[in-house]
């Protein structure tokens, strides 16, 4: 009975150590009226980095999912309202985040009889999809394609590359509407050597036509270029080195070309990984009187 008590105690603890918990909120205006689809991000409070975005449902509901531990802040935008910055709070394995309600308040200008108010939203709601307009977010243009939809809303990708939107996997991934036949380890390859600066927008379908077919079941990520894009051979090379508790170094060198009817590209990495794993264990023992102790 002890052991078995022992056993479970030191099952859980183990979890709790891979746990990952949710932030949450509700975003109102002055009448406590919802505000659907304001853009709420999630930053890091080491480097205020932003990492993930996600948009406000109907009634004004978000929700984080899967936020691993650390300290974090929220900043939430809408057209025609100022921005929210939260103060700064804490994740940890077993406990998450609830910012409550949130209040925007008006930001419009009066000028004599005309109303100014702020340009492109990031976020645009459809009935079946979230526009995602890239060139409107300015920390975009550094980065990559696998970059941007590690941030864009309701978009998961695992530890193998596999990406998955609300949950669902069979994902189909387009450019410019045009279907890549690309899978798992090629198709990471391929978004990390797509530079940033040449989308447009990231459209992200949830209810996929049947014109999909069977490999978008689970949804369309359709990333859209912009016009001016570059047209010709481009060569991308990406190289980094980690030093932790053990040496890291990771190098990609992608080569693509394109027109305006073919997207063709190549890719080469090379990874030398040393992953290290610490696991702490506290121990919990029964004692003959009933108390526990180490």
């Amino acid at each position: 009975m002890k052991t078995s008590l022992l056993l479970c105690i030191l099952f859980f603890k183990t979890l709790s150590v891979f746990a990952f918990q949710k932030v949450s909120g509700h975003v109102k205006d002055s009448t406590a009226s919802g505000i659907p689809y304001a853009l709420v991000s999630l930053g890091s409070a080491a480097d205020s980095s932003m990492i993930k975005f996600e948009a406000t449902d109907e009634t004004g509901y978000f929700e984080f999912e899967e936020v691993g531990e650390g300290q974090y802040f929220l900043k939430v935008s809408s057209v025609g309202y100022g921005d929210f910055f939260s103060s700064f709070f804490e994740v940890t394995p077993s406990v998450g985040y609830s910012a409550g309600e949130i209040v925007l308040s008006s930001s419009q200008k009066l000028l004599g009889e005309i109303t100014v108010t702020a340009g492109k939203a990031i976020i645009e709601s459809l009935p079946d999809r979230l526009i995602f307009n890239v060139d409107q977010l300015i920390t975009a243009g550094g980065g990559n394609a696998f970059d941007l939809l590690s941030q864009s809303p309701g978009v998961k990708i695992n530890a193998e590359g596999l990406i998955s939107i609300r949950g669902k996997s069979s994902v189909l991934v387009l450019v410019d509407n045009r279907e890549n036949f690309i899978q798992s380890e090629q198709l990471t390859s391929f978004l990390k050597g797509f530079p940033a600066g040449q989308i447009q927008s990231i459209e992200i379908i949830t209810r996929p036509s049947a014109k999909y077919a069977s490999s978008g079941t689970g949804g369309v990520i359709n990333i859209k270029t912009k016009k001016g894009a570059q047209r010709g051979l481009g060569l991308s090379l990406v190289s980094g080195v980690r030093q932790g508790k053990l040496y890291n170094m990771n190098n990609n060198l992608a080569l693509n070309w394109r027109n305006d009817k073919l997207y063709a590209f190549a890719n080469y990495g090379y990874v030398i990984s040393s992953p290290y794993n610490l696991l702490e264990m506290e121990n919990t023992f029964l004692k003959e009187d009933g108390t526990s102790g180490d």
